[in-house]
């Protein structure tokens, strides 16, 4: 199955992206994201559950991004990385925020442009939102 989606969207794109990721009944291929723009890391994400390399996110940035852990050189996601995960799932930023923890306010400022002084989600949080979300199952370590 090849499902391709162009859009100038970096949030769409996300979304489409971690739906298409989150499927556990598409055959073992990948998931990838290819942006002509550089607005948006590439990513390859292997969906076989018997993936024997560890991760199965194979861009490097994105792995640091996303799926890292803190010793293993995490940078946190990209406000639209965070936009896509809500675009992905049938919630709202604010309702994620309230069932992760915190303010909706401070879940705005997660989304707003680090260079303006916000500061990135902290790496529980991330972890907690993805597993709110339903995009981490409770069984899967990142």
């Amino acid at each position: 199955m090849i499902e391709r989606l162009t859009t100038e969207d970096p949030h769409l794109a996300e979304g489409h992206y971690l739906r298409l990721a989150q499927r556990r009944d598409l055959p073992a291929h990948a998931v990838v994201v290819h942006d002509s723009t550089g607005l948006l890391a590439d990513a390859r994400y292997r969906l076989d559950p018997d993936w024997p390399g560890a991760p199965r996110e194979q861009v490097p940035e994105r792995y640091r991004r996303m799926w890292a852990t803190p010793p293993d050189g995490w940078t946190g996601p990209t406000p639209e990385q965070l936009r896509g995960l809500i675009a992905s799932i049938d919630m709202s930023g604010a309702e994620v925020a309230r069932r992760i923890g915190v303010a909706p306010r401070q879940w705005r400022r997660w989304l707003a442009d680090p260079k303006a002084g916000q500061s990135r989600i902290p790496y529980p949080a991330w972890v907690t939102a993805l597993r709110v979300t339903g995009w981490l199952p409770a069984d899967e370590h990142v």
